[in-house]
């Protein structure tokens, strides 16, 4: 792991998500981090620009496309002739669907 507040006192004052981008920064090319110390002392706000270099990525779900594709599938794999549909039953007290009857 890379320390970025080794490389400026000021650093610890980035919030969270600038920090982490900061020491993704600092992985790939440690002399853009310039960027980061022209935000501080922008006061928040700076002209600069940086790469970056994601590893992976993880995005909220906000259109809850996810859980109807995973209906979809569900809905598409009922309609096989060897499956029971009935085991396919709400529970409303669990808020999901239960598989089998039980959760």
């Amino acid at each position: 792991m890379v320390s970025i507040e080794g490389r400026d006192a000021g650093f610890v004052r980035l919030p969270y998500v600038l920090k982490i981008l900061c020491e993704n920064v600092a992985r790939h090319q440690p002399e853009e981090c310039n960027a980061f110390r022209s935000w501080l002392e922008g006061g928040g706000s700076t002209d600069a620009e940086v790469q970056f270099y994601p590893s992976r990525v993880l995005t909220h779900d906000t259109t809850c496309v996810p859980a109807l594709v995973d209906l979809a599938a569900l809905n598409h794999s009922s309609r096989h002739p060897t499956v029971d549909v009935l085991v396919v039953v709400p529970n409303p007290d669990a808020r999901c669907l239960s598989i089998g009857g039980t959760v």
